[in-house]
């Protein structure tokens, strides 16, 4: 088992994967494998820090670019969970660890199953064939950890009980995260757009009901002027006073 964790590991060359430099053998201890030292914690206790946002989306970037990587060496990890992701302290790198369970398609011996069953695809637990999408399924469990609130539609795909309805791969996850990712960075401008607009439609719509009750208003005044006569300024065809027309008086001459 040493000896193919060992070979298995000897493959990878990533960032985000633990290096492995040899395999040796201790006095009084036995068969070991030498790996480069990492100053971090377990992704568990790193999520206890209360990381911001952005630390985590990070976090989740470098692990699938970790898991991709893998794949692309048709390595499986089958034994993914927060214990075996390592995040450093100096800049919250992401270090996938312990191969110890893992398999390939170049091995046909050690093909037994084995994971940790809080984390173990349903294909794991009844000895069916893992492949990729096993490893993807417990990453939804990982990701429901790290983004509970705003990655539902992701990792609940990476969780269908049958592999064929999860992702294909560790890419698809990646570009379905990213699209979740620029909507909600982009969702605060739409709502202050949208906000804008309600409010600009609003003023209008009252400036408009404003501007029609003036205009109401001025033109039933104008009608009662027109229907009414001040006794300052008679018409000139008021009836109700008499014009009185004396003829000129004659007067008789005596001759």
């Amino acid at each position: 088992m040493l000896d193919k964790e060992f070979n298995l590991m000897m493959q990878l060359n990533h960032p985000n994967v633990v290096r492995v430099y040899s395999r040796e053998e201790i006095p009084n201890f036995g068969p070991c494998i030498v790996m480069e030292y990492i100053d971090g914690r377990t992704l568990g206790d790193f999520l206890s820090e209360k990381p911001t946002q952005s630390v985590r989306e990070s976090v989740v970037r470098q692990l699938l670019e970790a898991i991709g990587y893998c794949h692309g060496k048709q390595i499986i990890h089958r034994d993914l969970k927060p214990s075996n992701v390592l995040v450093t302290y100096n800049g919250n790198r992401v270090k996938l660890i312990d191969f110890g369970l893992s398999d390939s398609d170049s091995y046909a011996v050690l093909k037994e199953p084995a994971y940790t069953k809080a984390y173990a695809a349903p294909e794991q637990l009844s000895g069916g064939k893992v492949d990729n999408r096993t490893d993807l399924y417990a990453f939804g469990l990982i990701l429901k950890q790290l983004f509970p609130n705003q990655c539902g539609v992701i990792f609940r795909k990476c969780l269908q009980p049958k592999k064929e309805k999860r992702y294909a791969s560790a890419e698809e996850v990646m570009m379905a995260m990213r699209r979740i990712m620029q909507l909600r960075k982009s969702f605060p401008l739409w709502c202050v757009l949208f906000l804008t607009i309600t409010a600009i439609s609003v003023i209008s719509a009252m400036n408009w009901r404003q501007h029609n009750r003036q205009m109401r208003s001025t033109t039933e005044q104008t009608t009662a002027s027109s229907d009414t006569i001040s006794p300052e300024n008679p018409s000139p065809y008021d009836d109700s006073k008499t014009i009185s027309i004396q003829s000129p008086t004659r007067h008789s001459e005596k001759y």
